[in-house]
């Protein structure tokens, strides 16, 4: 398609494309492949693979010209995620291969095993899975931010390939390890 837009939700529940392992799953997730000329995501919406059970989370790969990922909504920022929360299955990875990526107003790239933001979600005890981004320009403005969270397990790494990186107005690129994890 031309043009992908997810924008906001109705309360509690993000506006996005999800696949999931629910809560003692035991199958492995699907992949979201996603191919467009322009992708927004903005207002709370959300594109996510994730496990809460027992089977691996899939993987998200996303091609696309231009990536906007912007603010969020009162239940979780905007953006793109491969969580790997209350379960034992690994995350997924995500990769993005865009000619400009640009996260502003609190969006994020998050991949994980316990959550930074909402500590009362118990942590995972699989692997998070890996952040690949090829890009010609990457911009994170006004609390953007790319991370990696990492409770238990060798992986959460962040790779950027991009001839043009700009971190401003308080964003950020970050791995964090805690715990047994070696991100």
């Amino acid at each position: 398609s031309q043009t992908v837009e997810i924008s906001g939700g109705v309360p509690q529940t993000a506006s996005g494309l999800f696949s999931a392992v629910s809560p003692g799953g035991q199958g492995n997730g699907g992949n979201i492949d996603l191919n467009t000329q322009t992708l927004t995501v903005n207002d709370g919406g959300q594109v996510v693979v994730s496990t809460a059970g027992l089977g691996n989370g899939g993987n998200l790969e996303i091609l696309a010209k231009s990536i906007e990922l912007s603010g969020g909504s009162p239940f979780g920022a905007s953006g793109l995620f491969a969580n790997a929360i209350n379960s034992t299955g690994n995350g997924g990875n995500v990769q993005v291969n865009t000619d400009n990526l640009n996260i502003n107003d609190g969006a994020t790239i998050n991949v994980g095993n316990f959550s930074s933001r909402n500590t009362g979600i118990p942590p995972g005890q699989g692997a998070p899975g890996n952040i690949q981004i090829n890009a010609e320009s990457v911009v994170l403005n006004s609390q953007g931010t790319i991370t990696a969270d990492t409770l238990a397990g060798s992986k959460g790494n962040i790779t950027l390939s991009s001839n043009s990186l700009d971190l401003l107005g308080n964003s950020s690129l970050s791995t964090n390890a805690q715990g047994d994890g070696s991100g």
